[in-house]
């Protein structure tokens, strides 16, 4: 349920194992010399070669991680009969020995999840793009260009398996947990070809050798995503919930204008999404010069008037709302229709898994006194408290995830988004757990990388500021139903002329993502919120709706082209 089926082949290749050292892998120190050198990949790849005209890697405003391991490498480990040689996606050949291919879980374009012993998961990170190894890919934008897909890269992977650790540490005191725990990496023999599927004249003819390509080894808590995945199938669940609703307990247009004036004056203008009520805002100016980020965040900075276009999870919670809902309410709690609805499309294991899963928030409601609704409110509440705490101490203990702007000076990057949260199965008491830190930074190591200012080549607070601020309004948007990155997040498509069906999914919907946000700014802010769960691991139903999610949204495993599930 939290990984996907095996459906990808890896086949052993050239290359070496080195197991991650936390004493070893650290960034440069910030000179002038250092500097100079991480400024090299703000330009194309011709520094290591002529022929790599328009050719990038990432340009992460940091100085370089770097692995300063005197221990030789495929050095012995626990594990080592796992990943003793390095692994890559690839297409089955004909030839192939089927003793030397392992099967595992596709992730994404350029990773994979391989299953190994003891149940544990390992996430390989940068182990061929899709199934054709590394390959040659242009990148479309204000300026395209190309790069190698399919793999990590020194600097990027170092930095992954650095943050990762770092992380662990200082996010156990406020029980969050992250997805991916570092054990090492694998360094690709240079023997390995790079191909450029879309157009072979373009490729290098000696293969890209002088770039060394990586792969990241972590123990993984899962691959399910909180954007694509979980809201997703919470969004698939209500279309059916609001379904049930219209056609066997009547609701009908009277009920959505019911529904629709629970929510602050002028909301419907805005279809009711959130993200278009929240506000963009930096620390203020004080005689010309920002205010330090730490300075201003010391207080609140979320106003009334950014509370004041929501609606308050004491509002939907009331007994007056939960009367307006109560068509909503009841169709949700009618387990049979909901499980007859969305069992129409799955087949197999995966029909098993969710009557499994619809059998056992049945059983877990026995003789409670709230209902499916009141949990799957708990839910989003809790995904706001979880986001904002491990944004807040990221944000307090000066770290970026990786929000920037490199080769493109309209282009910003941001990897504070809804899908570097894995959702995670019950046992650690959270619902998700953040991940994908290849390209984040810290405020000791940052230095300015755009060009056209003034501070370029040296540390810049306001920019660094800046950077940090905008993660925390990027995911509030994301929570908010609006994302920063190119993601299939709404299967569910509403109607070019909104059907009943779709005002009441949209005005049910953004209720509940305006509790998830308001909790989410409130937990930034640092104000108690009593109302959120407090122990997940002892909330079945909460649990068993996680699961009937995340089972509905298992196809967009299948997203790659070149996969089946």
């Amino acid at each position: 349920i939290f990984y996907g089926p095996l459906n990808v082949s890896m086949y052993p290749v050239t290359g070496a194992f080195r197991q991650f050292d936390p004493e070893k892998i650290k960034a440069t120190e910030r000179t002038p010399e250092n500097i100079k050198v991480a400024l090299k990949d703000l330009d194309d790849l011709t520094y290591l070669n002529k022929a790599y005209v328009d050719h990038y890697v990432p340009c992460v405003p940091s100085t370089r991680f770097v692995d300063q391991s005197k221990t030789p490498e495929g050095v012995d480990d626990p594990c080592s009969d796992i990943y003793a040689l390095p692994l890559l996606k690839l297409a089955p050949g004909k030839d192939e020995d089927p003793t030397k291919i392992c099967r595992a879980i596709t992730s994404g374009h350029r990773s994979a999840i391989l299953p190994g012993k003891d149940g544990i998961f390992y996430r390989l990170k940068g182990c061929g793009n899709d199934l054709q190894g590394f390959v040659i890919e242009k990148t479309e934008g204000f300026i395209p260009n190309s790069g190698i897909r399919g793999s990590g890269f020194a600097d990027t992977s170092m930095r992954e398996l650095y943050f990762a650790y770092y992380l662990t540490k200082i996010l156990k005191p406020y029980n969050i947990p992250v997805a991916n725990y570092p054990v090492g990496y694998w360094k690709y023999g240079k023997d390995l070809k790079v191909t450029s599927p879309a157009d072979k004249k373009e490729q290098p003819e000696n293969q890209m050798i002088e770039l060394d390509k990586y792969c990241g080894i972590f123990r993984t808590l899962g691959e399910r995503r909180l954007g694509s995945h979980l809201l997703n199938g919470f969004d698939i669940i209500l279309h059916a919930i609001v379904k049930i609703a219209i056609e066997k307990y009547g609701a009908s247009e009277d009920d959505y204008k019911l529904l629709a004036s629970v929510y602050p004056k002028g909301r419907e203008e805005k279809k009711f999404h959130t993200y278009r009520v929240l506000r963009n805002f930096e620390a203020p100016t004080i005689d010309k010069k920002q205010m330090p980020l730490k300075e201003w965040a010391a207080k609140p900075i979320y106003q009334k008037e950014d509370y004041a276009a929501l609606i308050p999870y004491a509002k939907l919670a009331s007994k007056e709302t939960k009367t307006t809902l109560k068509k909503i309410i009841d169709a949700c709690n009618d387990f049979k229709e909901l499980h007859r609805l969305l069992a129409e499309n799955e087949k197999g294991e995966r029909k098993k898994l969710l009557t499994s899963a619809f059998e056992s928030l049945t059983k877990s409601l026995v003789g409670s006194t709230k209902t499916a609704f009141d949990y799957l409110i708990d839910t989003y509440t809790r995904l706001g408290y979880e986001v904002a705490t491990t944004k807040r101490v990221m944000q307090d203990e000066d770290i970026n995830w990786g929000t920037f702007i490199d080769h493109s000076p309209v282009e910003l990057h941001c990897n504070a988004h809804c899908n570097n949260f894995a959702v995670i199965p019950k046992g650690l008491n959270n619902l998700i757990a953040p991940l994908d830190f290849d390209l984040a930074y810290s405020r000791k190591d940052f230095f300015c990388i755009v060009r056209e200012r003034a501070a370029f080549g040296t540390y810049e607070e306001d920019l660094f500021d800046s950077y940090l601020n905008t993660e925390r309004y990027e995911l509030s948007k994301g929570l908010g139903g609006e994302e920063n990155m190119n993601f299939e997040y709404t299967l569910i498509k509403a109607s070019s002329v909104p059907t009943l069906g779709d005002k009441l999914k949209s005005v049910v919907e953004f209720m509940l993502r305006d509790v998830m946000v308001e909790t989410y700014m409130k937990t930034f802010d640092k104000i108690a919120c009593d109302y959120v769960i407090k122990d997940t691991d002892s909330c079945d139903p909460i649990h068993s709706l996680i699961k009937i999610a995340v089972i509905l949204t298992h196809n967009l495993i299948a997203q790659l082209k070149y996969l089946t599930s």
